[in-house]
């Protein structure tokens, strides 16, 4: 049976992006350029995302809801009224109405030479229509995701990462996070890696990568696999292909977070839910120090 599998990726370092987010209706941004993009199917990845009617930030539209799925049109580089530059995309519904997107709050939908994009809903993220894929091996995707990451680093001339239990600790705390909120951000605009790390009392965290794979072919798991029929290992390996090759429309942050040879440890975790559609879907982290 053919499978139908999405991914979308997210990147943030602290310092870099955590300035940026919603902005408020009545602020207005000086537009620096426009840019036409191939049509892209793209998820909503926070609730109650602010939509504007124009680049400028001017006027807000209305929001768009969690896992919405919208096709980017353009792209617009702006500098807000605090000063921060940021990129917004022009984004269409399903029902035809258009608006500008913080690029942050927006999720691209990769199909690989294996895979289709999926043409429906990505479905509810509610847990009380999802149940965790209990023998889903988080240690499994932990060492094939690091063995993977440090052979690019190593033919790179880049010294290997090393793993780090305090990091995997935050690792694990975010996980399970992304299945309710595909977000660095909690309501309140907090950066939650940050937020979580204070809590814990570690000081070593400063970038996050996150991403997210959808299944709709549930099927039986076996004794080495995943619902899906899919190794844990096998999307260990599918996230990082993503985050270091197919990373060009987040102008590859998440390739030069992970290249990046200043980092020396990393946390890395996962979680896997299947929903009663039969829908499975992974989601994974890292935390880089």
């Amino acid at each position: 049976m053919k499978k139908k599998m999405n991914l979308a990726i997210v990147a943030l370092t602290i310092g870099v992006l955590s300035s940026f987010g919603s902005v408020s209706a009545s602020a207005k941004a000086k537009v620096n350029y426009y840019r036409n993009v191939k049509d892209a199917n793209y998820v909503v990845l926070h609730k109650k995302t602010p939509a504007y009617t124009t680049a400028t930030l001017k006027y807000r539209r209305g929001t768009l809801k969690f896992w919405q799925d919208v096709r980017v049109t353009h792209i617009a580089n702006v500098t807000k009224a605090n000063g921060h530059r940021a990129f917004y995309y022009r984004i269409r519904t399903k029902s035809g109405k258009t608006g500008w997107v913080w690029r942050g709050w927006l999720g691209k939908v990769i199909s690989t030479p294996t895979a289709t994009t999926r043409e429906g809903k990505m479905g509810s993220n509610s847990s009380t229509t999802q149940k965790t894929v209990k023998h889903f091996s988080n240690a499994e995707y932990r060492q094939a995701f690091l063995t993977g990451l440090n052979a690019e680093r190593t033919k790179r001339g880049i010294a290997p990462l090393t793993e780090d239990s305090q990091l995997d600790q935050l690792a694990d705390v975010r996980a399970p996070e992304l299945i309710d909120n595909f977000s660095h951000y909690d309501a309140s605009d907090n950066v939650l890696f940050e937020k979580h790390a204070q809590e814990l009392g570690i000081t070593t965290a400063v970038a996050e990568n996150i991403a997210y794979m959808g299944d709709s072919d549930g099927g039986k798991a076996g004794s080495d696999e995943i619902v899906g029929g899919n190794s844990a290992a096998y999307y260990a390996k599918s996230n990082l292909h993503e985050f270091i090759y197919n990373d060009a429309d987040s102008n590859w942050g998440h390739r030069d977070a992970l290249l990046n040879p200043q980092y020396t440890i990393i946390g890395i975790s996962s979680a896997y839910v299947v929903g009663q559609d039969g829908d499975a879907k992974q989601y994974g982290v890292n935390n880089l120090g």
